[in-house]
């Protein structure tokens, strides 16, 4: 499955000299590149979430961050909340024109699968992914079988089940490319299973593998999220719902202090004064909505949220996030709260136009 989206050109860095830790009789370097993707305009405030929480400076780039971290702190990358999907760089490849045909395209892709640091990559994946229960043995039991030829085809049938499953994923940016990025992807992905003799599973995949194609540069990466963390907080969506790494970079803005008083007049589907609950939980959110399903599903996807805590709880009594959600008309709520509220915040995207329309044309 395989898309065409604009891509920016990436900034790495250069892993060589990293120090190595054994895996079995494999190893993998002690540092990784992580890639962040976070909506288009809010670079800067993934870039000052990543310094607070992770102590790293990342490079930006559009819709992009990238950060080197220590492989043994990895599993710090799920505190990021204003990110909407993780990758681990796999290789860079700087200074690589784009191939001009498909022809070109397979001679220069095939080689590189061969070229790349995949131990570093797959183990930072298995320990991001513990629930899929893969050993960094497991994905190269190809070699460990090849001194076996005389193997039959229903065993290596059986080997093929039991392994991971994957499928690569081609996004292209630049122009007057000669090939389609389901073209790249096919080829990649057929080198790769050359190569490693991983089970090929369009839907029911385990591992994804991303090509990134840009002008001058081809990168690849393993999908870390198994999906995007935008509704990670939402049960029950409607026309007006928020995502909610959105909503999170949208507070981190207001810069609250603890004991603040923060109001949404338009509350939708709750995303904002949830996320600001979980995240600051000393400050207090009010917030309402003119129509009475915003105000439901907001009541909806605040009780879901609390039963989950409480779930997780291994006592089942998890705490529970409290915020007052009202109806209200916000044109007559909106200065009420003058005084009241420290903040005020909203989306304003969504929803039904409160302007008379004059016809203008004469």
């Amino acid at each position: 499955m395989s898309n065409d989206v604009e891509t920016v050109v990436c900034e790495t860095s250069c892993l060589d000299g990293a120090t190595t830790t054994p895996a079995g009789d494999h190893t993998f370097d002690s540092t990784c590149r992580i890639e962040a993707t976070v909506v288009t305009g809010l670079e800067h405030i993934a870039r000052d979430e990543c310094i607070d929480k992770l102590g790293v400076r990342p490079d930006t780039s559009r819709g992009r961050v990238f950060f080197d971290l220590p492989i043994d702190r990895v599993t710090e990358v799920w505190n990021l909340q204003g990110v909407d999907n993780l990758y681990v760089v796999v290789s860079t490849f700087s200074n690589m024109e784009v191939p001009s045909s498909k022809e070109e395209m397979e001679a220069v892709l095939v080689p590189l699968v061969e070229k790349m640091r995949w131990e570093t990559a797959l183990e930072v994946w298995r320990r991001m992914r513990p629930s899929a229960k893969f050993e960094l043995a497991d994905f190269f039991r190809k070699y460990q079988k090849e001194a076996h030829s005389g193997a039959g085809d229903e065993q290596k049938e059986a080997e093929k089940k039991d392994g991971p499953k994957f499928r690569v994923t081609c996004h292209r940016s630049g122009e007057n490319h000669k090939f389609t990025s389901m073209e790249a992807a096919a080829v990649f992905g057929g080198a790769v299973n050359d190569t490693f003799g991983w089970g090929v599973d369009m839907r029911n995949f385990d591992l994804e593998v991303v090509l990134h194609v840009d002008p001058g540069c081809v990168y690849v990466c393993l999908t870390l999220t198994t999906a995007s963390l935008h509704h990670r907080h939402l049960e029950h969506f409607g026309p007006t719902s928020l995502r909610c790494t959105i909503a999170y970079n949208m507070l981190r803005l207001c810069d609250l202090k603890p004991s603040d008083i923060v109001c949404d007049p338009m509350v939708g589907g709750g995303s904002i004064p949830l996320e600001g609950c979980i995240n600051w939980p000393q400050t207090m959110f009010v917030c309402g909505d003119n129509h009475p399903l915003a105000v439901q599903r907001s009541h909806d996807n605040l009780s879901a949220l609390n039963e989950k805590r409480a779930k997780a709880s291994s006592e089942g009594s998890g705490s529970q996030l409290c915020m007052d959600v009202c109806q209200w008309d916000v044109s007559q709520r909106i200065f009420s709260t003058r005084g009241t509220s420290t903040a005020s915040i909203s989306s304003l995207d969504e929803g039904t136009s409160m302007f008379e329309k004059v016809e203008t044309t004469t």
